[in-house]
Protein backbone atom coordinates (compact mmCIF):
# COMPACT_ATOMS: atom_id res chain seq x y z
CA UNK A 1 0.00 0.00 0.00
CA UNK A 2 1.14 3.44 -0.95
CA UNK A 3 2.18 5.95 1.99
CA UNK A 4 2.23 9.22 1.87
CA UNK A 5 4.47 12.12 2.67
CA UNK A 6 2.83 15.04 4.14
CA UNK A 7 4.84 18.39 3.64
CA UNK A 8 3.30 21.75 5.71
CA UNK A 9 5.36 25.08 5.70
CA UNK A 10 7.14 23.95 8.88
CA UNK A 11 8.39 21.23 7.18
CA UNK A 12 9.40 22.79 4.02
CA UNK A 13 10.90 25.31 5.87
CA UNK A 14 12.71 22.27 7.89
CA UNK A 15 13.01 19.25 5.71
CA UNK A 16 12.18 18.37 2.04
CA UNK A 17 10.24 15.11 1.18
CA UNK A 18 10.64 12.07 -0.68
CA UNK A 19 7.74 10.95 -2.68
CA UNK A 20 5.94 7.66 -1.88
CA UNK A 21 8.84 6.19 0.01
CA UNK A 22 7.14 6.55 3.38
CA UNK A 23 4.53 8.28 5.69
CA UNK A 24 6.29 11.11 7.77
CA UNK A 25 4.41 13.93 9.54
CA UNK A 26 6.33 16.69 9.08
CA UNK A 27 5.59 19.92 10.35
CA UNK A 28 2.90 20.65 13.34
CA UNK A 29 -0.55 22.12 12.39
CA UNK A 30 -3.59 23.55 14.71
CA UNK A 31 -6.69 22.02 14.83
CA UNK A 32 -8.29 24.07 16.62
CA UNK A 33 -11.15 23.85 18.99
CA UNK A 34 -10.01 23.62 22.70
CA UNK A 35 -6.54 24.23 21.81
CA UNK A 36 -4.75 27.33 22.48
CA UNK A 37 -1.51 29.14 20.43
CA UNK A 38 1.42 29.05 22.26
CA UNK A 39 0.95 32.64 23.91
CA UNK A 40 -2.54 33.97 24.31
CA UNK A 41 -3.18 37.24 23.36
CA UNK A 42 -6.04 39.82 23.97
CA UNK A 43 -7.43 41.29 20.65
CA UNK A 44 -7.14 44.78 22.35
CA UNK A 45 -3.78 46.95 23.39
CA UNK A 46 -2.52 45.90 27.25
CA UNK A 47 -3.55 48.50 29.07
CA UNK A 48 -0.92 50.79 31.72
CA UNK A 49 2.61 51.57 30.65
CA UNK A 50 4.28 48.40 31.23
CA UNK A 51 6.93 48.15 28.06
CA UNK A 52 8.54 45.76 29.51
CA UNK A 53 8.52 42.38 27.47
CA UNK A 54 7.52 39.86 30.19
CA UNK A 55 6.99 36.32 28.61
CA UNK A 56 4.98 35.64 31.91
CA UNK A 57 2.45 38.27 31.06
CA UNK A 58 0.19 36.00 28.78
CA UNK A 59 -2.40 39.21 28.71
CA UNK A 60 0.25 41.36 26.29
CA UNK A 61 -0.57 41.71 23.08
CA UNK A 62 3.53 41.58 21.26
CA UNK A 63 3.44 43.57 17.81
CA UNK A 64 4.66 41.52 15.08
CA UNK A 65 8.29 41.82 14.27
CA UNK A 66 7.62 40.66 10.36
CA UNK A 67 5.96 42.26 7.93
CA UNK A 68 4.84 40.89 4.43
CA UNK A 69 7.37 43.60 2.84
CA UNK A 70 10.01 41.67 5.23
CA UNK A 71 9.10 38.23 3.86
CA UNK A 72 8.90 39.66 -0.21
CA UNK A 73 11.32 38.05 -2.61
CA UNK A 74 13.12 34.32 -2.64
CA UNK A 75 14.72 32.50 0.87
CA UNK A 76 17.05 29.48 0.03
CA UNK A 77 17.34 26.50 2.30
CA UNK A 78 21.20 25.50 2.48
CA UNK A 79 22.09 21.97 1.21
CA UNK A 80 21.53 19.74 4.85
CA UNK A 81 20.06 16.45 5.76
CA UNK A 82 16.42 15.54 6.10
CA UNK A 83 15.98 14.52 9.66
CA UNK A 84 14.75 10.70 9.55
CA UNK A 85 15.43 10.07 5.96
CA UNK A 86 18.84 8.89 3.82
CA UNK A 87 18.78 11.94 1.68
CA UNK A 88 19.62 15.66 1.93
CA UNK A 89 17.21 18.33 -0.30
CA UNK A 90 17.65 22.08 -0.92
CA UNK A 91 14.47 24.22 -0.03
CA UNK A 92 13.53 27.39 -1.96
CA UNK A 93 10.57 29.96 -0.84
CA UNK A 94 9.29 32.60 -2.67
CA UNK A 95 6.65 35.13 -1.17
CA UNK A 96 4.86 37.97 -2.86
CA UNK A 97 2.24 39.92 -1.17
CA UNK A 98 -0.08 37.18 0.57
CA UNK A 99 1.37 34.23 -1.58
CA UNK A 100 4.70 32.23 -1.70
CA UNK A 101 5.52 29.38 -3.33
CA UNK A 102 7.91 26.46 -2.26
CA UNK A 103 10.39 24.51 -4.42
CA UNK A 104 12.43 21.64 -2.59
CA UNK A 105 15.27 19.53 -4.72
CA UNK A 106 16.19 16.36 -2.94
CA UNK A 107 19.97 15.03 -3.46
CA UNK A 108 21.65 11.52 -2.11
CA UNK A 109 24.60 13.63 -1.26
CA UNK A 110 25.51 15.81 1.45
CA UNK A 111 27.07 18.59 -1.11
CA UNK A 112 23.39 18.35 -2.86
CA UNK A 113 25.35 18.14 -6.45
CA UNK A 114 23.91 14.48 -7.01
CA UNK A 115 19.82 14.72 -7.60
CA UNK A 116 18.05 11.47 -5.61
CA UNK A 117 17.02 9.25 -8.12
CA UNK A 118 13.37 9.60 -8.70
CA UNK A 119 12.38 11.91 -6.72
CA UNK A 120 9.23 14.09 -6.84
CA UNK A 121 11.02 17.80 -6.07
CA UNK A 122 7.66 19.00 -4.61
CA UNK A 123 6.28 22.40 -5.10
CA UNK A 124 3.55 24.13 -3.67
CA UNK A 125 1.91 27.50 -3.88
CA UNK A 126 -0.04 28.58 -0.17
CA UNK A 127 -1.43 31.82 0.89
CA UNK A 128 -0.40 33.45 4.03
CA UNK A 129 -1.41 35.66 7.00
CA UNK A 130 0.53 36.93 9.16
CA UNK A 131 -0.70 37.39 13.39
CA UNK A 132 0.35 38.98 16.02
CA UNK A 133 4.29 38.92 18.08
CA UNK A 134 4.45 35.64 20.72
CA UNK A 135 7.10 36.30 23.03
CA UNK A 136 9.03 33.15 23.40
CA UNK A 137 10.96 31.79 26.42
CA UNK A 138 14.20 33.08 25.39
CA UNK A 139 12.67 36.32 25.28
CA UNK A 140 12.64 36.72 21.37
CA UNK A 141 9.04 38.26 20.23
CA UNK A 142 8.34 36.06 16.79
CA UNK A 143 5.36 36.33 14.63
CA UNK A 144 2.21 33.84 14.13
CA UNK A 145 2.59 32.55 10.96
CA UNK A 146 -0.61 30.76 9.08
CA UNK A 147 -0.69 29.70 5.78
CA UNK A 148 -3.72 27.63 3.40
CA UNK A 149 -1.74 25.52 0.48
CA UNK A 150 -3.79 26.43 -2.56
CA UNK A 151 -2.04 23.90 -5.23
CA UNK A 152 0.71 20.86 -4.60
CA UNK A 153 2.54 18.88 -7.14
CA UNK A 154 4.94 16.07 -5.94
CA UNK A 155 3.59 15.23 -2.80
CA UNK A 156 0.84 15.93 -0.53
CA UNK A 157 1.18 19.20 1.64
CA UNK A 158 -1.30 20.01 4.76
CA UNK A 159 -4.12 22.26 4.12
CA UNK A 160 -3.72 24.16 7.04
CA UNK A 161 -1.00 25.13 9.13
CA UNK A 162 -0.10 27.31 12.14
CA UNK A 163 3.72 28.45 12.48
CA UNK A 164 5.88 30.91 13.87
CA UNK A 165 8.58 33.14 12.01
CA UNK A 166 11.66 35.23 12.83
CA UNK A 167 14.18 37.37 10.31
CA UNK A 168 17.55 38.36 11.78
CA UNK A 169 20.50 39.95 9.42
CA UNK A 170 18.20 38.75 6.24
CA UNK A 171 18.17 35.03 7.82
CA UNK A 172 14.16 33.51 8.06
CA UNK A 173 14.23 31.59 11.12
CA UNK A 174 10.69 29.38 11.45
CA UNK A 175 9.50 27.42 13.73
CA UNK A 176 10.66 24.28 15.11
CA UNK A 177 9.32 21.00 14.01
CA UNK A 178 10.20 18.74 17.28
CA UNK A 179 7.04 18.73 19.09
CA UNK A 180 4.40 16.02 19.83
CA UNK A 181 1.87 18.25 20.14
CA UNK A 182 -0.80 20.00 17.46
CA UNK A 183 -0.04 23.16 18.44
CA UNK A 184 2.05 26.39 17.26
CA UNK A 185 5.50 25.54 17.52
CA UNK A 186 7.09 27.15 20.56
CA UNK A 187 10.59 27.67 19.61
CA UNK A 188 12.43 28.36 16.36
CA UNK A 189 14.62 25.92 14.55
CA UNK A 190 17.87 27.50 14.62
CA UNK A 191 19.80 24.59 12.78
CA UNK A 192 18.98 25.23 9.07
CA UNK A 193 17.19 28.52 8.50
CA UNK A 194 16.80 30.44 5.04
CA UNK A 195 19.09 33.33 3.88
CA UNK A 196 17.52 35.91 1.54
CA UNK A 197 18.47 35.05 -2.11
CA UNK A 198 19.65 38.44 -3.25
Amino acid sequence: MEKLVLVSLVSVLMAGCVGNESYTKIGNYFKGGDESPVTEIEDTESEGNDTENNPKDTEKVYNATVTTSDLEGSWRKPCGHVEGEAHYDIVIVSFSRSEFTTDIKNYIDAGCTSPLPGAPNPTSLSKFTLGNGVMLSDGIIVTEFDSRTMRYDGAHFYPEEHSIVYIKNDTLYTGADDQDTLQRPTRLDYNRPFHKIK
